[in-house]
């Protein structure tokens, strides 16, 4: 059985922003500094809005560690270096189908994954969230030398399944960084902790400095179907906020009024 370890409680740190001042980095202002397109944009904020609780379900043992060191494994001795879909570098990491997961660790250990976008999504909304069943599946390494970290990001999917597969303790840096509470938060995670969250979690990974980082990532469905996740009251007035900048933006009528040709 896996143990569940609330949000709340799990080991998390805000991130200090420079100057020496000492504060929080803002959420808002990492997301205008990023300069992200408008639809990434608009669920960053969304995200960003979100307390931790309601941004991502922590997990603990949701592998065991000799699943996890059975991935590692694979990843170690089968892994490609293509282009990654969020800035080109080589991924370091392994795809996989649910039928060779299934090979490597077990079908009872893969159905559990496959539960926990449900349980994500019903401690959050009444609505219901049907998990495909295929999900894209792979295991992904960083090292110093190979590719030591990963720029801030939303998922190409409703929702991210990332699970640890070594103690964070095992490697200095590499940290998943997550964008909610209007802070950007340092999650610390142990082996074979899952971390699930929707498309709208900005998030990345700290450089690492030494040691090797190892995580099994599934994504399941695409942005488009999280609508139970965006239509809650968060999501209304992160839509309300950015309307109300809108109509009061001389500068933006005046864009409209160029584009349409009038006065």
């Amino acid at each position: 059985d896996v143990s569940e370890a609330s949000s709340e409680d799990s080991s998390s740190d805000s991130i200090a922003g420079g100057g020496g001042g000492g504060g929080a980095v803002s959420s808002a202002e990492l997301i205008e500094a990023l300069q992200l397109p408008p639809p990434t944009r608009r669920a960053a904020e969304i995200g960003a809005a979100s307390t931790i609780s309601e941004a991502v379900l922590t997990v603990a043992g949701a592998l065991s560690d000799e699943a996890c060191g059975k991935l590692c494994d694979a990843v170690d001795r089968r892994q490609r270096a293509r282009p990654d879909t969020v800035d080109g570098q080589p991924d370091h990491q392994l795809n996989l189908h649910r039928r060779e997961l299934e090979e490597l660790i077990g079908a009872d250990a893969v159905a559990a994954l496959y539960r926990l976008p449900a349980e994500f999504v019903g401690k959050r909304s009444s609505k219901v969230f049907t998990v495909p069943a295929e999900a894209e599946i792979f295991v992904r390494r960083y090292a110093v030398d190979e590719r030591p970290w990963n720029p801030f990001h939303t998922d190409s999917a409703a929702i991210t399944v990332n699970v640890a597969l070594v103690d964070d303790s095992s490697f200095e840096g590499g940290r998943l960084l997550v964008c909610c509470d209007s802070e950007v938060h340092e999650l610390k995670r142990g082996r074979g902790e899952a971390t699930v969250h929707a498309s709208t979690l900005l998030h990345a990974v700290a450089s690492l400095r030494s040691g090797v980082r190892y995580s099994l990532i599934m994504f399941f469905g695409r942005p488009e179907d999280d609508e139970a996740l965006l239509s809650g009251p968060e999501a209304r007035e992160a839509e309300a906020t950015a309307l109300r900048q809108l109509i009061a933006s001389d500068e933006f009528f005046g864009r409209c009024g160029i584009v349409l040709g009038t006065d």
